[in-house]
């Protein structure tokens, strides 16, 4: 137990956590729609679901397509979440400043970084996880509005 609380009292610890966490947080926002169409393959039930997803996922867009301020104030949460990612980082990094080495030597300080650590990393996560949810349906969105424009510009020439 000893060696644990030795371990997690270190900056390359916390280093190598923090960047699997962030490793793996991405790779699950990617994969998740590969999963989704296994699952879906073997799951009426699921396939519905995630069809349901599309829908929704489509009806957004379409919505977004209509009115561009939707679009604007989703561009804006992007930037948002960009912002708040920037300043969850500077708190973890900013923390070991903030603690001194006295703080650390008295047992409950050490509980309390540990505490605020960790949910300041858990807090990273999620902010990952919907930066990368948000950036991919901004992706579709304008992957969208370029076919929309390619369909204009070809009847365009047609006339």
């Amino acid at each position: 137990m000893r060696e644990f609380i030795e371990n997690i009292s270190k900056l390359e610890w916390w280093l190598s956590i923090f960047f699997i966490g962030i490793f793996i947080n991405i790779l699950s926002a990617f994969v998740k729609h590969f999963i989704d169409k296994l699952i879906s393959k073997y799951s009426e039930k699921y396939r519905q679901k995630v069809e349901l997803k599309k829908r929704e996922t489509e009806e957004k867009i379409n919505e977004m397509i209509k009115d561009r301020t939707l679009a604007i104030e989703k561009k804006i949460d992007l930037v948002n979440i960009k912002l708040l990612m920037v300043t969850f980082l500077g708190l973890m990094f900013s923390i070991d400043f903030l603690i001194t080495e006295e703080m650390l030597l008295i047992e409950y300080w050490l509980l309390i970084y540990d505490i605020l650590f960790i949910t300041i990393w858990i807090s990273l996560m999620g902010s990952v996880y919907h930066f990368v949810k948000s950036f991919r349906f901004i992706h579709k969105y304008e992957k969208r509005l370029r076919e929309i424009k390619k369909s204009h510009n070809k009847q365009k020439t047609l006339l």
